[in-house]
């Protein structure tokens, strides 16, 4: 069982991320840019001191951001993707080095991609999906803020977006996840050691 506690910060890039060629493995967490990315990697951390950065505004994360869980056990923090108030040079600019990532990456074991349970399946999280199915990469949704629905209409979400996901895949998991409430942090942690493990 790994320590997501002791995870560290190595780098970050605003490149294709070329330049970095870290040994062993690796899982991105990506997502449009108020979906609680950071939010997830911080709870995953169970740090006091925040290892990836937070905001009331969206878009503040616009490095790939590399940390390390243990020797030759990266995890990387993409840009978050989607906010409409960047400017479309910065934009486009993120977007290809999100992409770029993804394509260029062996070392990936898999992605995590974050939805705000309220708004899921946008135009851009469907074109990661059709990625993740290209690349044959070990793919989680999670369902964030789903502090924000009753357990009845989290249940009632949950089986909508299953249902729309698995029409990419049916080896795609989707689960509920809440920052606010430390839900899902167990079922993350065991899915993620799965998958180094592979």
């Amino acid at each position: 069982m790994l320590n997501y506690n002791k995870m560290q910060f190595l780098s970050s890039d605003i490149n294709e991320t070329g330049q970095y060629i870290y040994k062993g493995l690796e899982i991105a967490f990506l997502g449009y840019s108020n979906s609680g990315k950071s939010s997830v990697i911080n709870t995953l951390a169970r740090r006091k001191k925040k290892l990836a950065n937070v905001s009331r505004h969206p878009g503040s994360t616009q490095t790939v951001n590399f940390f390390q869980i243990v020797p030759g056990y990266n995890l990387v923090d993409l840009p978050g993707y989607g906010y409409s108030k960047m400017s479309k040079k910065l934009k486009e600019k993120i977007h290809k080095s999100i992409f770029k990532y993804l394509d260029i990456r062996d070392c990936l074991k898999g992605i995590v991609l974050i939805m705000d349970i309220r708004f899921p399946v946008r135009t851009l999280d469907k074109l990661v999906l059709k990625i993740s199915v290209q690349k044959k990469l070990n793919t989680l949704v999670l369902l964030n803020k789903s502090d924000k629905y009753t357990n009845l209409e989290q249940k009632k979400q949950l089986s909508i977006v299953t249902n729309q996901i698995h029409t990419y895949s049916n080896k795609f998991e989707i689960k509920l996840f809440s920052s606010i409430k430390k839900n899902g942090i167990k079922m993350l942690q065991k899915i993620l050691n799965c998958w180094y493990r592979k």
